[in-house]
């Protein structure tokens, strides 16, 4: 692969879920709502590092293009999100708790981390060459989205649940936490 092909796949994926994303908390309607934060969270990430939750509304790789979408906002509110793609993200690193460089293992502790700081919870999505997109959750964010997917692994210790990305898609957003009225 030419040098800089790996950041254009990661970027090209970050895209692709955005876009699902968007039409799953539309119900099908737009593809549109979100967009790739600036410098994927980067911001943010420095701003925590020095002790600030200033552009804590650019965290993680999603940010509202339509701030006026009532789920779309609602989503980010309560989510923070990230989006991974990689040649090899060591699945193992979860079983034996291996932090290797660009594992999943360590996608998920830092996103964790960083989810608990701004008071968010983690949501990642992460695909391996060749394999399925896979969707992680902590066990508040399962709660509010309950509806009723198939877990395909649960690692009790870094209260990780791991799903398929589009059986997760699949569901109605309508049955979501997401979903309240302001009556």
């Amino acid at each position: 692969m030419k040098s800089g092909g790996s950041s254009k796949k990661g970027s090209s994926f970050e895209r692709g879920v955005l876009s699902k994303l968007s039409l799953w908390v539309s119900g099908g309607d737009r593809k549109d709502l979100y967009r790739r934060s600036i410098l994927s969270g980067g911001r943010t990430t420095i701003a925590l590092k020095e002790g600030s939750s200033e552009f804590s509304s650019q965290a993680g790789d999603a940010s509202l293009a339509c701030p006026s979408h009532d789920v779309a906002c609602r989503f980010l509110e309560v989510f923070l999100t990230e989006f991974k793609h990689y040649k090899n993200i060591h699945f193992e690193s979860l079983v034996f708790e291996i932090p290797k460089d660009s594992s999943i293992y360590s996608f998920w502790l830092k996103l964790k981390d960083q989810s608990r700081q701004l008071r968010k919870l983690p949501f990642l999505v992460a695909r391996q060459n060749y394999k399925k997109d896979i969707l992680i959750l902590n066990s508040a964010g399962v709660q509010v989205l309950d509806i009723g997917f198939t877990v395909v692994a649960y690692y009790r210790k870094l209260d990780a649940n791991l799903f398929f990305f589009d059986e997760f898609l699949e569901a109605d957003v309508n049955k979501t936490c997401l979903i309240y009225s302001n009556k």
